[in-house]
């Protein structure tokens, strides 16, 4: 694990020099070695979009809904991400995950995940179901 503090100043953050009102406040890193990810945050401080580029590719991972899970605490539960060829703005694919949690002793866990991916060609669905959480004792 790595905390802010250790990490301060490793790379360089900026406002988004091209801020559109409508997303909120978007926060552009460029990192040492040319990749160059954009942050997407709402009036609230949401985390709402995040957009990735490195080698060619781009790829916008856009959290559509969070749920509450307690005063000021919020989970995503669906987003979708889109990858694009950088050269020519090809849409190469999209995903859209589902999940739902499930709360046990005052933890909420994962309880189920449905996938749906697009390519150029083809389409998959894949659900992934958790059940009979239990929470491990620590010494």
């Amino acid at each position: 694990p790595r905390f802010f503090n250790v990490c301060d100043g490793r790379y360089l953050l900026a406002l988004d020099p091209t801020p559109d009102q409508h997303q909120g406040m978007r926060i552009q890193v460029q990192h040492h070695h040319g990749k160059r990810v954009v942050y997407g945050l709402d009036s609230t401080g949401r985390l709402r979009f995040v957009e990735r580029e490195v080698a060619g590719l781009r790829s916008v991972m856009v959290f559509e809904e969070y749920v509450r899970t307690a005063p000021g605490r919020v989970l995503p539960i669906r987003l979708t991400t889109a990858w694009f060829d950088v050269t020519n703005g090809t849409h190469l694919g999209s995903e859209l995950v589902s999940d739902t949690h499930r709360r046990v002793d005052h933890v909420w866990l994962p309880a189920s995940r449905h996938i749906v991916r697009t390519g150029r060609n083809s389409s998959q669905t894949l659900r992934l179901e958790l059940d009979d959480h239990t929470l491990l004792d620590t010494p």
